[in-house]
């Protein structure tokens, strides 16, 4: 298995719907996981798509990242071990917007992706793929959203992110809104990122209605060939 930007968005939106089955069992829903569970997921669907495929699989949590004894940290390594090749991925993990609490979450201020990739361009291993995954729930941008994706409880197909961000509407430079966010991301990993867009999310209180947006970026690919 190769850490490509295909295969990464897939174990996200595979560790989204893993969550929602759960939440609908205990007539819950996505807003009670908390990045920590986003994170765990993530890394059992990466698991399984390893393990499936008859190759040794490492997980690690909170992982060094520059030398073993540093305090500054990574959510997540992946490494890969088969007959010929070995691979591993590093990866920071982002969850915001609606909570349980009914907060909104949806200051991008707090977002700190410029943090996070600058930590992933330091990663010790220059031939390591390091990914960035971002869940956001939202009940705003419901007018846009079901203008292009309409009303489905699935996943929308995938789509390149300054592609996907034209279908939020104008980005507001001077007042950042979601669309800049995106913009901003997308150029800085020169368009190696997926965005995928969830019209609505499964929940026990019908009157709830909220999307999600699952966005994964390659920071670094990996150099094995």
């Amino acid at each position: 298995m190769r850490f490509e930007l295909g295969k990464m968005h897939g174990a996200a939106l595979g560790a989204f719907d893993e969550m929602e089955k759960m939440a609908c069992i205990v007539d819950l829903d996505t807003r009670s996981f908390s990045e920590r569970d986003f994170t765990f997921q993530i890394a059992r669907s990466l698991h399984f798509a390893g393990a499936h495929r008859n190759q040794r699989v490492w997980m690690g949590f909170e992982c060094p990242f520059e030398h073993p004894h540093n305090r500054k940290k990574c959510d997540i390594v992946v490494k890969i071990r088969g007959p010929a090749t070995s691979r591993e991925v590093w990866i920071e993990v982002k969850s915001t917007g609606l909570d349980r609490a009914g907060y909104r979450g949806n200051g991008f201020g707090s977002l700190g992706w410029e943090k996070d990739f600058e930590k992933l361009r330091r990663v010790r291993e220059p031939e390591s793929a390091c990914a960035w995954i971002w869940l956001y729930q939202l009940e705003t941008y419901q007018q846009q959203i079901q203008a292009k994706f309409g009303n489905a409880t699935t996943w929308a197909t995938p789509e390149e992110l300054g592609v996907l961000r034209c279908h939020l509407g104008t980005a507001n430079e001077g007042n950042t809104n979601l669309p800049s966010v995106l913009g901003k991301i997308n150029v800085a990993v020169e368009g190696r990122a997926l965005a995928s867009i969830r019209p609505r999310v499964r929940t026990a209180l019908p009157a709830r209605i909220f999307s999600a947006m699952i966005v994964t970026a390659m920071v670094r690919e990996s150099d094995d060939g």
